[in-house]
């Protein structure tokens, strides 16, 4: 799971973080994204992490 979120950060990073989350937002609604992100408190927290270091 760790290199989905290091490859899905890479990929988005170029296009901005609220395009990034607003993709992510985009798949959430498109399928089951809670599922096939396996997205959680835990990942929520990392990706505020890592947003606040951009």
């Amino acid at each position: 799971m760790q290199s989905f979120f290091r490859n899905f950060f890479s990929e988005m990073a170029d296009k901005g973080l609220t395009e990034a989350y607003s993709y992510y937002i985009s798949q959430s609604q498109d399928m089951e994204a809670t599922e096939w992100f396996d997205w959680n408190e835990e990942d929520d927290e990392r990706f505020k992490i890592w947003a606040s270091l951009k």
